[in-house]
């Protein structure tokens, strides 16, 4: 193998490594819900007839977190959070924070083994207030189902493996909800995962160590193509 292809494939695999290290499972040590230390990361742009679109969407800081509901049982939840987010309305994005409050519905249908699954819906979704332009306000559909399921393993050791997902189904108002127009993109797709920690030293040294072969791998690309150039 020629240096050159060398130094690709170690980048390629350091930074493999690096961003496998940060996807891992969400692990808690406890099973409350909404989860503890978790965020909810919308994976979708979310677009209007209006032209506003959101992308980088994501909620934490949820402040109510309760045990879930025993087999054949149905719990609903409401948390007060915060709602992140980039927002454009045709120019470049701009980033916008406001509180919100999230209520979910959980049914525990089934157990197999060490995992429970509980089918979920988002009931409801206020979003307003914070550095949104006034008027500006998001909610969940009152009319469409915004579903979802959530598996909670228990892994031994105090720790629980939490697996949750939504399709949710928004609607924008301009006026301070007056009117509300439905989403054009259709159901925003949101995530549970970990939230964003500081990389480690281990995965810092793999970070650079992947800058550095790329880096490297260019310039002697750069260097060849000027000697081929000269010849």
């Amino acid at each position: 193998m020629k240096k050159t292809q060398l130094l690709f494939v170690l980048a390629a695999l350091a930074m493999l490594f690096s961003a496998s290290i940060q996807a891992q499972p969400f692990l808690s040590p406890t099973d409350c819900m909404p989860a503890a230390g978790a965020n909810m990361r919308i994976t979708s742009v979310i677009g209007y007839p209006s032209g506003h679109t959101l992308s980088n969407s994501f909620f934490d800081v949820f402040t109510v977190c309760q045990p879930p509901p025993p087999l054949g049982a149905t719990q609903v939840y409401s948390s007060p959070c915060n709602f992140h987010c980039e927002m454009s309305s045709g120019g470049p994005p701009s980033s916008f924070t406001a509180p919100a409050v999230v209520t979910i519905r959980m049914t525990h249908t089934s157990d197999a083994g060490p995992d429970r699954i509980f089918q979920t819906e988002m009931l409801a979704l206020d979003i307003t207030g914070g550095n949104f332009p006034s008027g500006f306000k998001i909610r969940e559909s009152p009319t469409l189902q915004s579903t979802g399921q959530t598996s909670i393993r228990t892994m031994g050791g105090g720790q629980y493996q939490i697996d949750s997902f939504f399709d949710v189904f928004t609607e924008l108002s301009l006026d301070g909800g007056a009117n509300w127009t439905p989403t054009n993109t259709g159901p925003a797709h949101v995530r549970l995962e970990p939230t964003a920690s500081i990389p480690t030293m281990g995965e810092w040294g793999l970070i650079a160590m992947a800058v550095l072969l790329l880096a490297t791998g260019a310039a002697i690309i750069v260097k060849r193509k000027a000697a081929f150039v000269k010849a």
